[in-house]
């Protein structure tokens, strides 16, 4: 991570803190991390932190991960591939129960005709259009 990212996190993970009224004590209570690790995230002296510790923080603060993950640079706009997601999602499986979800989304995958790639260029792009307003009053 470069030091634009470090500065970004680092303020972010401040600016989240202090307007939700926690201490950095409260906050270590709250993510089940070190005090001194936030203290350091805070002020940039972090390089590299873990999806682990981004995900914990993000909860504490009630903002989603990715909030902190673009902040830190870390976000990629493409999808993970589905173990790296699962890992991220279920870490607390054993490796062989992640494997198993691998191959079972892999079964529907093939099952469905569907690819691993996601969908073509613009295929998913299109708004939604919202459902008609109803006038007047329904019974």
């Amino acid at each position: 991570m470069h030091e634009v990212s470090l500065a970004q996190l680092a303020e972010r993970i401040k600016q989240l803190r202090i307007a939700r009224e926690l201490t950095l004590g409260q906050l270590a209570r709250d993510s089940g991390l070190d005090k001194g690790l936030i203290s350091r995230l805070e002020s940039g002296q972090v390089r590299t932190p873990t999806f682990a510790t981004l995900q914990r923080l993000a909860n504490a603060l009630d903002v989603e991960t990715n909030d902190l993950l673009e902040a830190s640079g870390q976000l990629d706009e493409r999808l993970p591939s589905l173990p790296v997601y699962l890992r991220a999602k279920y870490g607390d499986l054993p490796p062989e129960g992640i494997a198993e979800l691998n191959r079972y989304v892999t079964k529907l995958q093939a099952k469905y005709g569907i690819t691993a790639d996601g969908p073509a260029p613009g295929e998913d792009e299109e708004p939604l259009s919202p459902p008609p307003k109803r006038r007047g009053r329904t019974t």
